[in-house]
């Protein structure tokens, strides 16, 4: 199962291994569980949360948040979690991308329009990850950690997409709509190549029995 995923999930992952690695996912916004369930209808969406999925006890063998676990409360996560993980269950897996904020100047200068334009930016960064909240989650066996890089490369549409799909920028009817995105497409004609910017990320990857 995937609680409340930031994303939806990439529909190649399963052209590449031949079957979905996904049965239930959980997201409570609908415009975006509405574009999951055309994207991958063979998955089952639903509209529960972290804390309260609406699934059976003893029903799932893995519970995966991507880009989501700074929404939840952890103990009643973990509460729920328990609850509907098999006896025999993997346990948890949260997973975020990192993008990197510095090392090119593209970096640097993305983050500097999202600080300026951002909403509440700060306060939704996933380097800004609690490790009480996490130790909370987890429990007392704690969790293992992996590292690992990724990288997305966009042209002009992908880049304002990107910014309009980030809960945290401004909405079109914002104010500074407009200003951001001025600024934005001035970020990408700087620092395109052949049409392309490259935002760089490192993914961590935590898992933990639970129990």
């Amino acid at each position: 199962m995937e609680s409340e995923s930031g994303h939806v999930p990439d529909s190649r992952l399963e052209k590449r291994t031949g079957s979905a690695f996904l049965n239930n996912v959980l997201k409570p916004n609908g415009p975006i569980r509405a574009a999951g369930e055309a994207l991958l209808p063979q998955v089952e969406w639903a509209g529960g949360t972290a804390e309260a999925t609406g699934l059976g006890d003893m029903s799932i063998d893995a519970w995966f948040a991507a880009q989501a676990f700074h929404w939840f409360d952890p103990l009643a996560a973990r509460r729920e979690a328990l609850r509907v993980l098999k006896r025999d269950a993997c346990g948890a897996i949260l997973v975020w991308n990192q993008r990197r904020l510095d090392g090119t100047p593209f970096h640097a200068a993305y983050e500097a329009l999202l600080i300026e334009f951002g909403i509440d930016y700060g306060l939704v960064r996933h380097d800004h990850i609690d490790v009480r909240r996490l130790d909370d989650f987890f429990g007392p066996h704690g969790s293992t950690e992996c590292r690992l890089e990724n990288a997305q490369r966009l042209d002009r549409d992908g880049h304002v997409a990107r910014l309009k799909s980030s809960s945290y920028m401004p909405s079109m009817d914002h104010p500074r709509f407009g200003e951001m995105f001025s600024v934005a497409n001035s970020v990408f004609e700087r620092f395109q190549s052949n049409g392309i910017v490259e935002f760089e990320y490192d993914v961590r990857v935590l898992h933990g029995p639970l129990r």
